[in-house]
């Protein structure tokens, strides 16, 4: 039905509320939702984005309130450790095949209750599973250096990795070994590593 066939809402005076119709629910909803300035309210059980030039859209949401996000393009996304739990002391290896992608991100979450260790190894000719990039060029100093392929995840923190590991933007990647244990077992919690990148 349209707007001009429903009744529009009026308070205990009589008097009509501020309103807005709801095309899915095919009624008027009373405006008390979320300040959208200037005297402006949105819809009840719908979230708004300030878009930069300062308009109000309506944006979607998931059932637990986060935005959804609507893919424009191709994204490649390898889950390393999906929500897995360790609640032990040994290292738990995944060895992944990035050469599918390029410009890679490395998104890692420990929701544990304990500093998890992770070390990385990445492996550039498939010929040889363990041959290991173990130096690195510095550029800013002229010489090479021994590449820090250990991180330490504190419970309850995300870490961009790229930003700890700058191979990860700098090199194209084949094969990338992650390893993770740590010292105290956890009790509770996952650890999520997830790699984005562009197809090729």
């Amino acid at each position: 039905m349209t707007y001009n066939t429903k009744s529009l809402l009026r308070d205990l005076e009589g008097k009509i509320v501020p309103q807005g119709f709801d095309v899915a629910a095919d009624n008027y909803r009373a405006l008390t939702g979320q300040n959208l300035g200037n005297n402006r309210f949105g819809l009840d059980g719908i979230q708004w984005g300030k878009t930069e030039t300062g308009l109000f859209v309506p944006m979607a949401v998931t059932d637990e309130g986060h935005v959804k996000v609507q893919q424009v393009g191709t994204i490649g996304i390898v889950k390393v450790f999906d929500e897995y739990q360790i609640r032990d002391t040994n290292i738990h290896s995944v060895t992944v095949d990035v050469s599918k992608l390029k410009g890679i991100y490395v998104i890692a979450y420990n929701a544990t209750n304990q500093p998890i260790r992770l070390e990385v190894f990445p492996e550039r000719w498939e010929a040889n599973a363990n041959a290991a990039v173990h130096k690195l060029f510095d550029k800013v100093n002229d010489q090479w250096t021994e590449l820090n392929r250990v991180v330490n995840l504190e419970g309850y923190q995300a870490y961009h990795l790229n930003s700890f590991w700058g191979f990860f933007n700098d090199s194209k990647q084949t094969i990338i070994r992650f390893e993770v244990s740590a010292n105290t077992a956890p009790t509770v919690g996952n650890l999520n590593l997830t790699i984005w990148g562009e197809p090729v």
